[in-house]
Order: structure tokens, then C-alpha cells, then sequence
């Protein structure tokens, strides 16, 4: 076996510590689909080689075809009862993308967070990032949450596939470097570059070019694509608006029955985020914890 270039393998353990401090790890094609900051262009057997040279060296942990670092593969041991509930979560949030497709302002609906890469586990609700026409947030927003409370769908709601709308933006700014971690913040691109689109009218993809920084840190990261046995789902949105004071009405309705954590928190960091381009209720994220993680691994496996 030809050995393994000395950059390919720090590559590649960068990488894993990456994939590792999320909880994900990875097949070798994520791991060379997610190579973080990479010194150059490799091939997917340049992952390969050095992928088994660390296995051989009991640097890296393998189980069920998916890598993480040493110490780290009971990660993994769940991985086939995460897809199953993934499977699961995709098909009942099939009837809200009919619902999402017949909103007047929606543009895209797209999968993210843990569902995106199938490791949902059975409390994993149900996230979705929604693209919407200009001046239309409020109002998307409004028509999304009234059947998710009605029948009692949303977060916090006994229910098995809770779904959660938490982050809105507009398509007259979809540049997302104002709100992303200075310096780097891997996760924010790892998410927005992972993020599966289910409906969409062509803004996704204006979307992902207007966040040109998030493929300097994953490089080989592939558009997403809906998989074949899902495609029903994959919709496009009708094209039809409300008029604006309806969206101004809607706004203020809702500003006065945001709980309070949002509204004590809003704009006073990047977790929660409201203005004419961005609803973002993020109480819980979890970027900066993510990135600390992954620095330190990155430096412990050094």
C-alpha cells in the first residue's frame, strides 16, 4: 500500500476532529466531502490511504464504515437507529412542506441540522430554514406556526417529530458573514453547505453563492440533493405575495408574544437575530461550544 502523504494525513485528522466534536464522524466520501481547510486538492483514495494508516495505528476509530477519532467510535454504535428515525422524521414533515408550499412569500424550505445528515435520533426535532421573498418574514412565519400549534406540532409539544422553525431569511440579503463567529466558524458553514432543500425555487442555489465564504473552509463540500425515494417531497413554492401591511400587522403581533428569553437576548449577540432580513431564534446554539471542541481536539490529537 503506497504510504500516506504527511499534509493528506494532518488533513484528514483535522477533519475528523471536526466531524468528531459534532457527533457525526463520517464515511471516507464525507470525510473527503468535508475536508476542513484542505493544503491542497485530494483524491478521494489519497483520504482512503491515509484514513486506514491511522486505523492501522489505532489513531482513528472505524464502526459501521464510519470514522471518528480514537476514543471516540461509541459515537458511532447508534448510527443505523438514527437513519431509521430519520427516515421516520422525513416522511411525517411531508404534509407541512404541502402546507410551507402554499404560504405567499416562501421561496425555500430546507432540511438542516442533524436530520440533513440522517443522525436524528428519536428527539430530534424536526428543523427546517426558510428562505422567503422580501418583506415577507413575519407573514411566512405567521401562516407556518398557525397549523404547527393548532395541532400541536411544534417544540415543546408532546409530540414524537416535533417541528422547529427557528431561523427565517429574507432573499434581499442572503449573506450570512454578519452573524457568523469571528474568526472562523466552521459550523456555520458545515451547516449551511450540508442543509437540504425540499422545496425551492431556484433561491437556494443564490443562497449557497452568496455565502462564497463557507466553501473556503469545505472546499469539496457537494450540493445537496433530495434522494430519489423523497422526491414527491421536493416542491416548488407558488409565486404569490401579501401586500406589506399585512406584514407590518403580523410583525408587531407577533413581536408582543415572543417569549421572553428572545426578547431579552435579541440582537445582542449572534444567537438571536431580528430585523427586516433575519428571524433567528437560536437560544441554544451551539457554534461556539462546537468550535471549542474541535480546537481542542484538533490540538490533543496532534
Amino acid at each position: 500500500m503506497t504510504a500516506p502523504s504527511p499534509a493528506c494525513r494532518e488533513d484528514v485528522r483535522r477533519t475528523l476532529a471536526y466531524l468528531t466534536a459534532v457527533g457525526y464522524g463520517g464515511t471516507a466520501m464525507e470525510v473527503w466531502q468535508w475536508l476542513y481547510r484542505p493544503s491542497r486538492a485530494w483524491s478521494l483514495e489519497e483520504v482512503m490511504v491515509a484514513l486506514d494508516a491511522q486505523v492501522a495505528e489505532a489513531k482513528v476509530d472505524v464502526m459501521q464504515g464510519r470514522y471518528a477519532l480514537a476514543g471516540h467510535g461509541a459515537r458511532m454504535a447508534d448510527r443505523h437507529e438514527r437513519y431509521l428515525s430519520s427516515d421516520k422524521k422525513m416522511q411525517s414533515a411531508r404534509w407541512f412542506l404541502r402546507v410551507m408550499r402554499l404560504i405567499p412569500g416562501v421561496r425555500a424550505v430546507a432540511v438542516c441540522n442533524s436530520l440533513s445528515h440522517e443522525m436524528a435520533s428519536e428527539k430530534s426535532d424536526i428543523d427546517l430554514f426558510v428562505i422567503t421573498r422580501s418583506r415577507a418574514l413575519w407573514c411566512v412565519r405567521f401562516f407556518a406556526l398557525l397549523p404547527l400549534s393548532l395541532l400541536r406540532r411544534r417544540p415543546g409539544h408532546r409530540t414524537r417529530h416535533p417541528i422547529c422553525l427557528s431561523f427565517f431569511l429574507s432573499d434581499a440579503s442572503l449573506d450570512l458573514r454578519d452573524v457568523h463567529l469571528k474568526p472562523d466558524d466552521p459550523h456555520m458553514a458545515h451547516w449551511l453547505l450540508s442543509t437540504v432543500p425540499m422545496i425551492d425555487d431556484g433561491v437556494f442555489a443564490d443562497c449557497i453563492h452568496a455565502n462564497a465564504w463557507a466553501r473556503e473552509l469545505f472546499p469539496n463540500a457537494q450540493s445537496p440533493r433530495v434522494a430519489w425515494y423523497r422526491r414527491l417531497a421536493c416542491l416548488r413554492p407558488l409565486s404569490w405575495s401579501l401586500p406589506f401591511w399585512l406584514e407590518r400587522v403580523l410583525e408587531q403581533f407577533q413581536l408582543e408574544r415572543l417569549p421572553s428569553e428572545i426578547r431579552t437576548r435579541m440582537n445582542g449577540s449572534t444567537d438571536v437575530i431580528i430585523n427586516e432580513h433575519m428571524l433567528k431564534f437560536h437560544t441554544n446554539d451551539r457554534r461556539l461550544e462546537y468550535r471549542e471542541r474541535f480546537l481542542s481536539l484538533a490540538r490533543v490529537q496532534k
